[in-house]
């Protein structure tokens, strides 16, 4: 999902986001977004980051909920999303494409 594309929170699912290296604060306020929707967030860490923009303007904005290392990232998806409960409203029909 694209940092303007936020068309699925509606539906009420939830899901796994994660914010990594990149300048501009863009993807910030989606991403905020997705959190106070109750997805798990997380964002790349100074440390590991090759521009620490995006990352830094969604931890200001408190939309991280974890700071993880590059190569911690995977694994914490892994981890999270075996925890997500995707929740769809009956009778909705299949999940919408959102072309990006």
């Amino acid at each position: 999902m694209c940092s303007s594309d936020l068309s699925l929170l509606p539906l009420g699912l939830k899901g796994v986001a994660v914010i990594m290296t990149g300048m501009g604060g863009d993807g910030a306020q989606g991403l905020l977004q997705l959190r106070k929707a109750g997805w798990a967030t997380a964002g790349q860490d100074e440390a590991t980051c090759a521009v620490y923009g995006m990352p830094r303007a969604a931890k200001e904005l408190g939309a991280i909920e974890r700071v993880l290392p590059l190569q911690r990232i995977g694994a914490w998806i892994r981890q999270s999303a075996g925890r997500v409960e995707q929740r769809m409203p009956s009778g909705s029909g299949p999940v919408p494409s959102t072309g990006g």
